[in-house]
C-alpha cells in the first residue's frame, strides 16, 4: 500500500510541477514575444497613412511655352495631371511628378520631348528648334 500512496504523490507532484510550468510559459509568452510583437505590426500599419498626404501635396501647377513662334499647336500629355493643348502656353493644373509628352507641330512635322517634372515649373520648350524644354 505505501508503493501506491508514494506513486500518487509523486503523480500529484508532477502535475504541480507542470502547472508551475505551464504558468511561468505563459507568463513569458504574453509578457515579452507577444508584447514587443503587436507595435511593430501596429507601425506598419500607420506608415502608409502619411503617403497619401504626401501624394496630395506631390499636385502642382506646370506650364509649357514655345519658345517658337512659327508653331502651329502643342500638345501636352502628362503621366499625372492630364492634357492640354494650345498654341503657344499649355498650362496642366493638376500634375504629378513623372514624364511628360510634349509635342510641337507646325503644319505636318512635330517635335516631341519628353521632359520628367518634379515640382511647380513654367518650361519654355523647341528653343532654336531643339528637342528640350527648359
Amino acid at each position: 500500500a505505501s508503493s501506491d500512496d508514494s506513486g500518487e504523490a509523486d503523480a500529484s507532484d508532477a502535475s504541480d510541477a507542470s502547472d508551475a510550468s505551464d504558468a511561468s510559459d505563459a507568463s513569458d509568452a504574453v509578457d515579452a514575444p507577444a508584447a514587443s510583437e503587436r507595435p511593430r505590426s501596429t507601425k506598419k500599419v500607420v506608415e502608409p497613412k502619411p503617403e497619401p498626404d504626401e501624394a496630395q501635396s506631390d499636385v502642382f501647377q506646370v506650364t509649357f511655352r514655345s519658345a517658337d513662334t512659327t508653331m502651329d499647336r502643342m500638345v501636352v500629355r502628362c503621366h499625372k495631371g492630364g492634357t492640354g493643348e494650345g498654341a503657344e502656353l499649355v498650362t496642366i493644373v493638376r500634375a504629378g511628378k513623372g514624364p511628360c509628352r510634349v509635342e510641337g507641330h507646325w503644319g505636318e512635322s512635330k517635335k516631341t520631348v519628353m521632359p520628367v517634372i518634379t515640382g511647380p515649373r513654367d518650361y519654355t520648350c523647341f528653343k532654336d528648334g531643339a528637342r528640350r524644354c527648359d
